[in-house]
């Protein structure tokens, strides 16, 4: 391959569900002068899941800089936060009621956003060296075939490699077949009725590798069609809402010729039938997932844990989320005694329902010893289940446990801070549970828990002298990342937290929805820890100019990149502090909804922190 940067971006474009190209792409412009897009792209890979890893506040906050300092070079706009840049020449604070097109960076390579017309006017936008970092053209109210192909014709079109594509409302069946073209290695189509979905199945020349297509309810034998296409023979990325689907799109899937190299699937609907949820099982179809989702909407879904054991096709999973499933004892004894589970690293049954008898029988198998990530967020498994999970020699690995809404309790929660068995915990989430204000004294006196980076405690009610002692605790000293959401603070918690010496490591605070009264917030200025965080949210905390003067005076070390001062006491005061402040040039995203500012202000303050 050469090592031109052409053809290694090319090559990453090829290949839109490995990382290893676009590593190879920050590898050569580390090394050939450009190392700064080296490693925003490297950092962009490792913020691709969404999921929580250590390092990650510094992780955003760094990949916010990078794109600050050159997205006028890479892109052609302004910095207007670290996410989406609109393609617009007026100022936010004019009347334009003009769609314009946005962009964004996705594991480093460029994506376009908007409608044909707006798209078409940010090609002109893009630096003419820059468009072979185009890989997205994500395109709404797409009226005709000519829209795409003049799109794709276009010099800055041309390297594109992925669509999402919605049609508009009385598109021609045609709309789509511009796409039907080798390279194209995305297609997530909507706004499809049957005639486009059998036009999409008739495609000769397209294979993509990731794929969504929006089915016709009234029309399921074109989604058979479909998935009974050579379009799929190079899909390894699946996803597909079969809500309100006829039955038969299910046994289609299974019965698949070509879906064979499919590693991660994403199914959703309430009523998918267990019988046929078997027969996909069962198939070639699941063989090489390494990644499967089947989720519902409001929690009912049933008989999918009892097909994936039945099935016994799927032995290459290790991410598995189950949430808005419901999830019977005698599928999770089975699912816990099958060799199913021994592959499984991350297990999410998130805000579904799992019987207590089932999740010990989960967390007390032997087949679980590879278990990395447990959610069982919102279950309300209840403190049975959280009694086996401390007991459980099997999860050794375990780094980290969502037991948000799992009605835990203080006996439990003791078991689990003197667990022998849990001293990889990195992350631990044990919000909005109705413990007892002195239940955390248990986390406090814990002697294996001092791996902790991250600690969720969100809507808790802590008493005053529990938490002074949480926050001189060994526990916290590794945390970076500490969610105290709504425990109702109180003048002695916050000089507690204040005054605190052991968050050294802390990288993000959250202290959003506390019932103070106004301005007791204001102390949290004198916190000796405080330059070292990165991520600060203090939205609805009834902070008030004072507040952001005394946190101006002693954030002045650069580190802190994202403010959340929404919804506060401020009046312009403290666009005037902000505005003198060191550190507003280091901010990659401030948010200051309703905090109190003029509009103005705001935006001023806002223009100032990005350069502009």
């Amino acid at each position: 391959m050469s090592d031109s940067l052409p053809a290694l971006l090319a090559a990453a474009k090829r290949s839109p569900t490995d990382d290893a190209p676009r590593r190879a792409v920050a590898d050569h412009l580390s090394a050939n002068g450009d190392p700064d897009r080296g490693q925003f792209v490297r950092l962009q890979l490792a913020q691709t899941d969404d999921e929580w890893h250590p390092n990650q506040s510094d992780e955003q906050v760094a990949v916010g800089r990078l794109l600050k300092r050159h997205v006028r070079r890479w892109a052609g706009v302004p910095y207007a936060g670290p996410y989406w840049f609109q393609f617009a020449d007026k100022p936010a604070d004019e009347d334009d009621d003009t769609p314009h097109a946005s962009g964004k960076f996705d594991r480093g390579l460029l994506r376009l956003s908007g409608t044909p017309a707006a798209v078409r006017e940010a090609f002109a936008r893009v630096p003419a060296d820059q468009g072979e970092w185009v890989e997205t053209l994500d395109l709404s109210e797409v009226t005709s075939a000519a829209d795409l192909r003049n799109l794709l014709t276009h010099p800055t079109g041309r390297p594109a490699t992925a669509f999402d594509v919605s049609a508009a409302d009385g598109a021609p069946a045609d709309v789509f077949d511009p796409l039907d073209v080798d390279g194209v290695r995305e297609l997530r189509l909507t706004g499809t009725d049957g005639a486009k979905v059998r036009r999409v199945a008739a495609f000769k020349t397209a294979r993509p590798h990731k794929l969504s297509v929006e089915f016709d309810a009234d029309d399921p034998a074109a989604g058979e069609a479909l998935l009974g296409s050579p379009l799929l023979s190079e899909v390894r990325d699946a996803e597909l809402d079969l809500d309100d689907q006829d039955p038969r799109l299910l046994s289609a899937l299974a019965r698949s010729p070509h879906l064979r190299k499919l590693t991660r699937l994403y199914l959703s609907g309430d009523d998918l039938p267990p019988a046929t949820l078997r027969e996909l099982f069962a198939s070639d179809v699941v063989k090489g997932l390494g990644r499967l989702s089947v989720s519902g909407y409001s929690g009912n879904l049933k008989g999918v844990i009892d097909a994936l054991v039945r099935g016994g096709a799927a032995r290459r999973l290790e991410h598995l989320d189950l949430g808005f499933n419901a999830v019977e004892t005698a599928e999770a004894v089975a699912f816990a005694r099958s060799e199913l589970l021994a592959t499984v690293r991350s297990l999410d049954f998130g805000s579904g329902e799992l019987t207590p008898e089932g999740a010990v029988a989960l967390v007390q198998s032997p087949h679980a010893a590879g278990l990395e990530r447990l959610s069982l967020s919102g279950t309300n498994v209840g403190e049975d289940a959280v009694f086996a999970i401390a007991q459980s020699p099997h999860l050794k690995n375990l780094r980290e446990l969502d037991l948000c809404r799992c009605g835990l309790t203080a006996k439990s929660l003791r078991a689990l801070c003197q667990s022998p068995h849990l001293s990889s915990l990195e992350r631990l989430d044990l919000s909005i549970n109705p413990l007892p204000p002195f239940a955390l004294d248990a986390l406090c006196g814990s002697r294996t828990l001092g791996k902790l980076k991250h600690l969720g405690v969100r809507q808790l009610v802590i008493a005053n002298d529990t938490f002074d002692r949480l926050c001189r605790s060994p526990v916290v000293a590794q945390l970076e990342q500490l969610d105290l959401q709504g425990t109702m603070l109180s003048k002695a918690k916050l000089r507690g937290l204040v005054e605190a010496t052991s968050f050294g490591q802390l990288r993000k605070l959250t202290l959003g929805e506390n019932i103070l009264m106004k301005g007791e917030i204001d102390v949290l200025g004198e916190a000796g820890w405080l330059p070292n965080l990165a991520d600060l949210c203090l939205y609805n905390t009834k902070m008030t100019d004072a507040g952001v003067r005394t946190l101006t005076a002693k954030l002045t070390g650069g580190r802190l990149g994202r403010l959340d001062l929404t919804r506060n006491f401020l009046t312009d005061g403290s666009a005037e502090a902000l505005m003198s402040w060191s550190g507003l040039g280091g901010l990659t995203d401030i948010s200051l909804y309703q905090s109190g500012l003029s509009d103005a202000a705001a935006e001023r303050v806002r223009r100032a922190a990005w350069g502009s």
